[in-house]
């Protein structure tokens, strides 16, 4: 009972706060980051009731909980799935380009994946135009196009970031 509640307050209270930026601040500073993924364990050990000295890997894992550059990464994706299945906001659509299926040039990429932009800049690099194109591709988010809801690609989503703690 007192897990649950736990669960619920950390939920209720942090989660909203970590999530509001994440697609917005696709730049954020390895600081930044290091703050939001300390806050995060924190919460994770107040929920489980674990010790400062535990290891809290196999407790996100037991827990289901993504990491906070993974919770970023799954915002971003499930974003750009929206942008592109719904086709709006305008700007944002029109952002994004594909590799033309009928090239005369024999390549390994073919209609679904989006032309990645040239980055100039570092800074360019942790763009959302440059960040969304590269998880489109990455994750394959084409696939799941057709679907009526983004349940598929969440589900897939969460379960290809959580294997990494496994």
């Amino acid at each position: 009972m007192l897990l649950t509640i736990r669960k619920r307050v950390v939920h209720s209270l942090l989660f909203p706060i970590v999530n509001y930026g994440f697609v917005v601040c696709t730049s954020m500073s390895k600081e930044t980051s290091l703050q939001l993924q300390r806050a995060q364990k924190a919460s994770l050990r107040f929920v489980c009731q674990a010790e400062t000295w535990d290891h809290v890997t196999p407790l996100y894992h037991e827990r289901g909980w993504l990491k906070v550059e993974d919770r970023q990464t799954a915002a971003i994706a499930l974003l750009v799935w929206k942008i592109i299945k719904y086709k709006s906001p305008d700007y944002l659509c029109e952002m994004f380009q594909y590799y033309s299926p009928e090239t005369t040039v024999s390549t390994r990429s073919h209609g679904h994946n989006m032309r990645m932009p040239i980055p100039r800049t570092e800074m360019f690099k942790k763009s959302f135009h440059y960040t969304a194109c590269d998880l489109w591709n990455k994750y394959h988010l084409y696939n799941y196009i057709n679907c009526d809801s983004n349940v598929k690609l969440k589900v897939s989503l969460f379960t290809s970031l959580l294997s990494k703690y496994s």
